[in-house]
């Protein structure tokens, strides 16, 4: 039940190289923004009763069986 993206290689490559330029450059704006917007993402839409322990329920339950 798990659905993927298929990643577009051509954008992953640029979006690597943002990244090592940005770090090489001691820039590090691209990559902080980058970082403040996934934390943001993960507090607003992960929460480890919804999202973690009920998976992690499943898989102990599994195994006492």
């Amino acid at each position: 039940g798990v659905e993927r993206g298929v990643c577009d290689i051509y954008d992953a490559v640029e979006q690597l190289q943002k990244c090592y330029n940005d770090w090489k450059d001691n820039q590090s704006r691209w990559l902080k923004e980058m970082g403040k917007n996934g934390r943001k993402a993960v507090l607003e839409n992960y929460d480890f009763d919804t999202c973690v322990y009920p998976q992690w329920k499943k898989v102990f339950k599994r195994m006492l069986e």
